[in-house]
């Protein structure tokens, strides 16, 4: 395999997914949390890379890092993937932070609850989330998660 094709499989694995069983997981850290349906918005968009432009809410972007991968013709390679989140905040600041918690608690049951993303690769495992805010020259801001995810991938 080609290391483009080990770079697109594991993104597409990953992207796929998010875009399948997050919406599940938000519902379900609404219910836990008291919240009222669609209080946490299903993702507009799983995106196969990075979107700088900010201009959907809430987003999430999947993208490649690094390849680690052996000699030529190997049928394993260890790709460092990074999952973001974002959506747009309000003028409660404290509030957007809660809510950003709520999202990356979905994101990380969703992510425990299948190490194989449903059979498409050998393994993924999740690092540490960081969280950062940005405010936009439009005065928005911008809540966003990131987490780094190595997804082992094997094809004979």
């Amino acid at each position: 395999m080609t290391t483009a094709h080990f770079s697109e499989k594991a993104v597409e694995s990953l992207a796929a997914f998010i875009s399948s069983g997050l919406p599940a997981k938000l519902r379900i850290v609404e219910t836990e949390c008291g919240l009222g349906a669609q209080d946490l918005p299903d993702p507009v968009a799983v995106l196969r890379g990075q979107d700088e432009a900010f201009g959907r809410s809430p987003i999430v972007e999947v993208w490649e890092e690094t390849l680690a991968s052996g000699e030529p013709g190997d049928e394993t390679a260890s790709v460092a993937c990074r999952i973001g989140l974002a959506f747009v905040g309000d003028a409660d600041a404290i509030a957007d932070q809660l809510k950003l918690r709520r999202y990356q608690t979905a994101m990380l049951k969703l992510l425990q609850s299948d190490r194989k993303l449903g059979g498409t690769v050998a393994g993924a495992i999740e690092g540490t989330f960081q969280i950062t805010s940005v405010k936009t020259a439009e005065s928005k801001i911008y809540h966003t998660f990131t987490v780094p995810v190595g997804v082992e991938l094997y094809e004979p």
